[in-house]
């Protein structure tokens, strides 16, 4: 009886044959010594790796490329490579800006060859600065920083008075600028109403002890401390101090 012995193509002397332009086939793959320590071949891991790598090169060949112009090139060569990469006109930047700060920052961009990509990311890291320097400006506790910077840590008595004076002297108009303030010129004037409440005045609870405990209009500071320091630069005696704070109902003791 035949049997009937079926041609195994693995065998030894047997390898199947790449049709066409295929690939080789293969179990392994292994870049050659020779080649091991270039660094073009670290990403290549199989005969797909060398393949996508040979057609990017492929693809590159004949394609014009941009030089860069170095510290001994013109300003004609700088140009020229800024408009390959800039947009046609300065007004094509679309940066979220507006105003002042928009145009400056176009014409910056394009006199400098940024392209829109980098223009986005640069506008982006400036406002986000921007804001993280405002934010101690106006903030709670930027101002809560400043005032004890300023008077100490017992800044409440302080800010108190000051602020008191403020609801109490100073005009709607004013007062509405001075919620706009920052908090570092909200410093300085905080520090220069306490500074004139300590010089020229007294606390709140001494008010209306001005002629001998009678009861007074309410004290002029402002107009109070403008004439003191007026008063300072020419002889003066305490009977002309005395007349002066009662000329602005200013209490004292």
């Amino acid at each position: 009886m035949e049997e009937n012995i079926a041609t195994d193509a693995s065998e030894p002397g047997s390898e199947a044959q790449p049709e066409n332009n295929a690939a080789p086939v293969s179990d392994s793959f292994s870049v050659p010594e020779e080649y091991r320590e270039a660094g073009w071949s670290k990403n290549i891991k199989s005969y797909d790796d060398l393949w996508k790598m040979n057609a990017n090169a492929q693809s590159l060949i004949g394609r014009k490329t941009i030089g860069i112009p170095d510290e001994k090139s013109g300003d004609d060569e700088w140009n020229e490579f800024y408009s390959k990469t800039r947009p046609a006109k300065a007004e094509d930047y679309a940066l979220e800006l507006e105003g002042d700060d928009k145009q400056m920052f176009e014409n910056l961009f394009y006199e400098n060859g940024i392209n829109a990509r980098q223009a986005s990311a640069l506008i982006k890291g400036y406002k986000e600065s921007v804001e993280k320097a405002k934010a101690p400006l106006f903030s709670k506790e930027g101002f809560q920083q400043e005032m004890s910077g300023r008077f100490g840590e017992k800044y409440d008595d302080k800010v108190k008075s000051v602020s008191d004076f403020i609801i109490r002297e100073a005009a709607e108009a004013d007062k509405a600028v001075l919620d706009k303030m920052p908090n570092n010129v909200l410093g300085i004037v905080y520090s220069l109403i306490d500074r004139i409440q300590t010089r020229y005045a007294v606390s709140d609870s001494d008010a209306g002890k001005a002629g001998g405990g009678k009861a007074s209009a309410a004290p002029d500071w402002v107009n109070y401390a403008l004439e003191a320091e007026k008063l300072k630069y020419h002889p003066h005696t305490t009977a002309d101090i005395q007349a002066l704070k009662d000329k602005f109902n200013i209490p004292y003791k």
